[in-house]
């Protein structure tokens, strides 16, 4: 289902491509996907997709002209989606992979902070990233 339902999305953002939502909603269930294929272990596949996702949302955050979703919702979907990707990579042994994500996951929280203010959610992503990231060697 997710496999279709990607598809039909992609047929509608190139259709309507400033349809924000939709681009977001395409994001979201190549994100999906690609957790169910790492569960099925298939990482490279999952990275791919997962790669593609935040390419995505990249770029939905970059773009002036949204304005749905909102760009903090986007932003707290990267933070997520790298903190993901930064796992998968630390689980396949790939270690400046898993860093170079979970750094970005830890930006993306910190962007969050600022945006947002301190909320229980944004600290605990943010704690998150930090403590795997000191885990690893890395502060």
């Amino acid at each position: 289902l997710l496999v279709e339902g990607i598809k039909v999305l992609e047929k509608g953002v190139v259709e309507y491509p400033k349809n924000w939502s939709a681009r977001y909603l395409l994001a979201s269930l190549k994100w999906q996907l690609s957790g169910l294929l790492g569960q099925q272990g298939d990482g490279d596949e999952e990275t791919r997709l997962g790669v593609e996702a935040q390419d995505e949302l990249k770029a939905l955050l970059n773009n002036p002209a949204m304005k749905r979703p909102r760009p903090s919702e986007v932003r707290k979907s990267l933070a997520y989606l790298c903190g993901d990707l930064g796992h998968s990579s630390e689980l396949r042994n790939k270690r400046d992979e898993a860093i170079a994500h979970l750094q970005e996951c830890k930006r993306f929280w910190q962007e969050l902070k600022s945006d947002e203010g301190n909320q229980l959610e944004i600290e605990e992503g943010y704690d998150w990233a930090v403590k795997r990231l000191t885990e690893m060697g890395v502060e």
